[in-house]
């Protein structure tokens, strides 16, 4: 089952007009500036029975090779914009608010976030509380940003209904080798 693509921006006119829109571009200039390059454009589906798990994880974990990006807790922001509802049921992103005051977390590095469920015990060895974790619950159109440490997953589509999910991470271009 497919469970996201790349670039998908690259085949669909809409798409490439989302992640262009003025409206993003001025929630990210106060944030990282106004000469960006993108390094992240995703579209993630789970359609209803979907298993799906992206455990716990810090998207600075997949930000290679490391020189590539300089300052990168300064210089990155994550979007997400909700396609369909996103809801506990359907597996939307479940977050850990001011997780990213902790820096770059010491994950295990033999054990990849994708495929892993969301797990407590994953919260536990970083020496965060579970019960800190809130699900975003977004309506579709609704935006959420975060940071390049804040920790977040996803679960299983455990509804009827689709959970897509259009992910663009931006970079401030001066401080990135990657992207467009």
């Amino acid at each position: 089952m497919l469970r996201y693509a790349q670039w998908v921006a690259w085949l669909d006119p809409v798409l490439e007009k989302v992640r262009r829109d003025p409206r993003l571009l001025a929630i990210l200039e106060p944030l990282i500036g106004r000469d960006l390059k993108q390094i992240i454009n995703q579209l993630h589906w789970k359609p209803p029975g979907a298993r799906a798990d992206l455990g716990f994880h810090q998207d600075s974990r997949s930000r290679r090779p490391p020189e590539a990006y300089r300052d990168l807790a300064r210089s990155y922001v994550q979007t997400g914009i909700a396609v369909d509802p996103q809801t506990a049921q359907n597996g939307a992103v479940v977050v850990v608010p001011g997780s990213h005051r902790r820096g770059e977390l010491p994950f295990d590095p033999a054990r990849p976030s994708m495929h892993e469920a969301l797990d407590d015990q994953d919260l536990l060895r970083l020496g965060v509380d579970p019960k800190a974790a809130a699900t975003l619950r977004l309506e579709p159109g609704d935006v959420a940003l975060w940071h390049v440490h804040t920790l977040h997953g996803s679960g299983p589509n455990r509804s009827t209904m689709d959970r897509r999910f259009y992910i663009n991470g931006y970079v401030t271009a001066a401080n990135c080798d990657r992207g467009e």
